[in-house]
């Protein structure tokens, strides 16, 4: 390029060199800031997963021996409480389900002479003391009904299919294998005209209910059910019934605690919900007629042992039992039914005769007349021959009608 020198007025040759200014390329740069993002993002995620590993270790541990268990048993796994355990929001005594038990039992070895039953509203006898009646069920039965049994021991749940008013067979259904949850209530919580089970745990620390909502006799849905009392260790679950006409019944409990101002107290806690079923958000507790029976030291001498709708009037009714050892025998055994109009004692009805208290009375319509029956079974601890005998009261309503006796029963006199 040839530029004139105003001082000299000559022609410069002077050779130009464009120097180009460094300067960021679009795309390369996108790809560095992309690269950069997925670092952050990676080193992130490994500081997260190791503080929550750290954290949760125990958890994830038992998570795992659960999942292990699950596939084992072929029982479903409760993916929404594992989301609940990672976010805190249960303690670690409720994190996952119980472990489902589908025992293999033999019955012949359980009760005497199963396969031979046929003598009207007479149970087999029971191998000893560890079984108890729960209640009368329907598990998907049209033409009868079903008798549960539970065996506190070995925690094994049965059922008696009542037809025609015999036995008609007996099945095993899913249970719990630890034994610190016991079977404690069946009925149909939500409406759909099969029974469903409520299993309870106790520990030195603890006490919570499980609910199983049964299709047939098989499980179809697991919650924890919440009942809005206190202390729940202080109380025992005596029995159900729809109290506030909702469909879903409630649960009544007995205190059994220390504190003397509640003594003999009896409650109601309602229960409400379709899929999940809860307690009662405007009202959830509310009181039945206190026991105030007692021995000469203090002890109750008197306890409910069944809900039922006794007089067949809409109302549940409290079943009374006197367990007071130190009366005659004449006093001992007696049954009582506190009928009620809504939460409020009516009148106070007592059954004829009686049975000393190596009896234990469980209602149940055994008949199927729409009635509620009393049936005896015999826990005799020093007797085998008497252990386990079962004895047939059929009622109408509240008065009895006739004694129905099992030859055995003779011969433990």
């Amino acid at each position: 390029m040839a530029i004139v020198d105003s001082k000299s007025n000559k022609k410069v040759n002077y050779v130009v060199r464009a120097v180009n200014k460094p300067h960021l390329n679009p795309q390369k740069l996108r790809k560095w800031i992309i690269i950069g993002i997925v670092i952050l993002i990676n080193f992130g995620f490994l500081a997260g997963f190791t503080a929550f590993f750290i954290r949760f270790s125990g958890t994830i541990g038992e998570i795992g021996n659960n999942i292990t268990n699950s596939v084992k048993t072929g029982s479903n796994l409760d993916l929404p409480t594992l989301g609940k355990i990672a976010l805190g929001q249960v303690s670690d005594s409720q994190e996952l389900f119980p472990q489902v038990n589908i025992a293999e039992v033999n019955l012949d070895t359980e009760f005497s002479k199963l396969s031979e039953i046929a003598t009207e509203y007479t149970l087999p006898k029971f191998l000893n003391n560890n079984w108890v009646i729960l209640g009368e069920a329907n598990f998907g039965s049209e033409i009868g009904k079903d008798l549960l049994l539970f065996n506190k021991d070995k925690n094994i749940v049965v059922t008696f299919s009542m037809l025609e008013n015999k036995i008609s067979g007996a099945r095993v259904l899913p249970s719990i294998s630890d034994k610190k949850w016991k079977l404690v209530l069946v009925n149909d919580f939500n409406n759909d005209n099969n029974s469903d089970l409520v299993w309870r745990y106790d520990d030195d620390t603890e006490s919570k209910l499980l609910l199983w909502t049964m299709k047939g006799r098989s499980i179809s849905k697991q919650q924890w059910l919440a009942l809005d009392v206190a202390n729940l260790k202080d109380w025992n679950i005596v029995g159900s019934g729809n109290f506030d006409e909702n469909l879903v019944p409630d649960i009544v409990l007995s205190y059994v605690g220390k504190d003397t101002r509640y003594k003999g107290a009896n409650l109601v806690s309602y229960l409400e919900g379709t899929g999940t079923i809860k307690a009662k958000e405007d009202k959830s507790t509310g009181w039945l007629p206190f026991i105030e029976a007692t021995d000469e030291v203090g002890n109750l001498t008197k306890n409910v042992i069944e809900v039922t709708d006794f007089n067949s009037d809409g109302f549940p009714d409290l079943i009374i039992n006197q367990n007071d050892k130190t009366k005659i025998r004449s006093q001992q055994g007696k049954i009582e039914v506190w009928l009620l109009k809504n939460t409020e004692l009516s009148s106070v009805v007592n059954v004829d005769d009686y049975l000393d208290l190596t009896w234990k009375p469980f209602v149940a319509d055994i008949n199927m007349d729409g009635s509620s029956d009393i049936l005896w079974t015999n826990t005799s601890p020093d007797n085998q021959k008497c252990q386990g005998q079962t004895s047939t009261w059929l009622l109408d309503k509240v008065f009895r009608l006739e004694t129905k006796i099992g030859s055995q029963i003779n011969k433990c006199e």
